[in-house]
């Protein structure tokens, strides 16, 4: 399983420095995890949530690269069932 990277500040300049493969990204409350999502490119996805008010109170953000989309969505469906994060059921 990938290990994820740092906890970023959820700002336009860490998003742009997200990587552009895919993965598995989790935003966060403070410290809770409120959603979980996968992506066929990071960067572009993160991109759309920032601009998105259903997240503006997102903090920051970690993401998980996988090798394809197909290893990203399964390991999304593991991460929400393992953080069971609230803006996953809304």
């Amino acid at each position: 399983m990938p290990h994820p990277s740092d906890k970023r500040r959820f700002t336009g300049q860490n998003i742009e420095d997200s990587p552009t493969g895919p993965g598995v990204y989790r935003l966060y409350d403070g410290p809770k995890v409120s959603y979980v999502g996968s992506a066929k490119d990071i960067s572009e996805r993160l991109s759309k949530h920032n601009e998105d008010s259903r997240f503006r109170d997102i903090t920051s953000f970690d993401f998980l690269k996988t090798k394809t989309t197909a290893e990203a969505r399964s390991l999304e469906q593991r991460q929400i069932e393992k953080y069971n994060p609230p803006q996953n059921h809304t």
